[in-house]
């Protein structure tokens, strides 16, 4: 595992990119209220939520504890952000303000939406189960193969995004037995396992601002419709973007180009015809032990704010191969401050590590899954290179229970092959490889598209080629 190796200049692709979506958004929070077309989401966590999970009091639930607020697990041991634990070091290998070289190698990457083939994910599932749980305690088995489809539309037929959605036992006149949210599309995955339930029948009521909705959900159904009554404008997309960087040693060079990649992002996501309205939060992670757990910063749309946090973080510690995920997940739900208004919120988790657990963990990725459909959270994972099959499993377990898609840096040259050695389960004649960033820039877009209800172009099928005469 390489030593110290700083991040400092692989966040230059990163700023680059907050200050081209900063630029190209050019307006203040407040500014942005009334551009909202919804009312702000309730805040309160629904009865029956999982007993890890963040309720009452936490950031997300509770209200921001202040736009940019800073949150060191490592404080209390004198560590800033700036540097490590005493005696440690911590300034930047590269000087600082000079441009990574331009030689860089660009990443490549695939993905896979386990949700499109749902079939084909409940097999690798249960078989990478089957052949891994036993071997970690790290893993955590949840029953997945209870899938509701859940859409919501409003009275134009059009989906509606980031919808109030109560689950309510038949009848009842009492609290919701729990909560979410429907994403940018307007669907919503429903695995009754993540909150800790049995399929049942239900009652679902929705709300979308003044729009109501609400319909019977049989036990066991793949699919359900909520029809609202009014039509909706979501307004103009406010997007919260936040990044879980693990910063161990392992992940020091492979980060420099996922940074220095990201960079040609930057104009093409500000381009969007949507021109969403966005606010960047961090945590970055390694694991007990080492110089700090977690160091999170809270949601902001100030990219200097935000670059001071980001710039001084170096690669460092780890050792074993689960790192502090399972706390990354817990602060980006119980530290960020999620909007309340109509948004999209996505959450990039950049690792090539499973999640490390602990006897006394108060919470793990599991409550994070419930936790996300409580937030209307996409979860996006990124694996990088030398990621294993423990670590694929946990990523595909985010990934599908919140409708995100499963992405992985690929070896170069068109090749399929996970970098690093790593050897996932999925079938290669379905991948697609392209440049990491355009790969980014689609799975981006594709939420944005979806919040502003513009049609999805499909290219057109290539000709078929000539017949070759017979000689």
């Amino acid at each position: 595992m390489p030593s110290r190796f700083s991040l400092g200049l692989s966040t230059l692709g990163t700023l680059a990119l907050c200050a081209s979506l900063t630029s190209a958004c050019g307006q203040t929070e407040s500014d942005d209220e009334a551009a909202a077309g919804q009312a702000p989401s309730a805040g309160e966590p629904a009865a029956g939520e999982p007993s890890g999970s963040h309720g009452e009091g936490s950031a997300s639930s509770s209200g921001s504890p202040g736009e940019g607020s800073v949150y060191d697990s490592a404080a209390d041991a004198g560590v800033a952000w700036g540097g490590e634990a005493a005696g440690g070091g911590g300034s930047p290998d590269w000087p600082e303000g000079e441009a990574y070289p331009n030689g860089a190698p660009g990443l490549e990457g695939a993905e896979i939406d386990d949700n499109a083939d749902f079939a084909a994910f409940l097999e690798y599932y249960e078989a990478a189960w089957t052949s891994l749980g036993g071997a970690s305690p790290d893993l955590h088995w949840i029953d997945l193969t209870a899938r509701t489809m859940v859409t919501v539309r409003d009275a134009d037929g059009r989906t509606v995004p980031d919808v109030d959605l109560q689950f309510f036992a038949p009848q009842s006149e009492g609290e919701a037995l729990f909560a979410a949210r429907s994403l940018a599309d307007g669907r919503f995955a429903l695995f009754p396992a993540v909150f800790d339930r049995q399929p049942e029948s239900l009652t679902v009521v929705a709300h979308a601002g003044q729009a109501r909705g609400e319909a019977t959900l049989e036990a066991g159904a793949p699919a359900l419709t909520i029809t609202l009554d009014a039509a909706v404008d979501p307004g103009r997309p406010h997007l919260d973007l936040a990044f879980l960087i693990d910063c161990t040693g392992s992940m020091s060079e492979e980060i420099v180009r996922i940074k220095s990649t990201v960079e040609t992002i930057a104009g093409r996501i500000a381009a969007d015809p949507s021109a969403p309205i966005l606010r960047l939060g961090l945590v970055a992670y390694r694991d007990r032990g080492d110089a700090f757990v977690t160091r999170t910063k809270d949601f902001t749309q100030s990219v200097e704010d935000f670059g001071a946090s980001l710039r001084p973080l170096t690669a460092d510690g780890g050792g074993d191969t689960p790192e502090a995920l399972n706390e990354a997940l817990s602060d980006a739900f119980g530290r960020l401050s999620w909007r309340r208004e109509t948004a999209v919120r996505l959450a990039f988790v950049i690792a090539d590590a499973p999640a490390h657990f602990y006897e006394d963990a108060q919470y793990t990725y599991v409550d994070a899954m419930g936790d996300a459909a409580r937030e209307g959270v996409k979860l996006l994972p990124i694996s990088s290179g030398g990621a294993d099959p423990f670590a694929e499993f946990q990523f595909r377990q985010l990934a599908v229970t919140t409708l995100g898609h499963f992405v992985f840096i690929t070896e170069g040259g068109g090749s399929t092959a996970g970098s690093g050695g790593s050897d996932y389960d999925v079938p290669e004649e379905q991948l697609r490889v392209e440049a990491l960033d355009d790969l980014v820039v689609r799975l981006v877009k594709t939420e944005l598209d979806a919040y502003t209800r513009t049609p999805v172009e499909t290219p057109e099928p290539a000709p078929d080629p000539e017949p070759v005469p017979v000689q």
